[in-house]
């Protein structure tokens, strides 16, 4: 079975409190991998793009980029007024790792060769 552009790669479940995070800009939803709470974007990421099978990867990515985000730009603290209250090496050092997610997500395969992530770009993958 083919799942084009991973529609189900996430857990329903989970998708309204991870939506309510992001719009509210919280970061107190954390989940599990292995009985371990992930409390960093680094060990959401590393999971997001394990070659394991890992059934919601989905999440991981998207919370990862979330907290990646969250983090860089340090919501947490406060609202910055113009782009000069920014550190501008968390920023290069985001743009950095941006550069690197995106190749990843469309080049990263599992040990049986399968695309962790299908692409609008890749429409060839299989």
């Amino acid at each position: 079975m083919s799942l084009k552009k991973n529609p189900y790669l996430y857990d329903k479940k989970l998708s309204k409190s991870i939506y309510s995070l992001i719009y509210k800009l919280e970061n107190n939803f954390l989940l599990k991998y292995k009985n371990n709470t992930l409390d960093n974007y680094k060990d959401y990421l590393q999971i997001a793009f394990s070659k394991d099978y890992i059934p919601c990867r989905n999440d991981y990515l998207i919370l990862g980029l979330y907290y990646l985000v969250y983090d860089l730009y340090d919501i947490e603290d406060s609202h910055k007024v113009i782009a000069l209250e920014y550190d501008k090496n968390k920023l290069h050092k985001l743009y950095k790792n941006l550069q690197v997610i995106k190749w990843k997500i469309k080049v990263n395969r599992d040990f049986k060769g399968n695309y962790l992530f299908k692409t609008w770009q890749n429409n060839w993958q299989s």
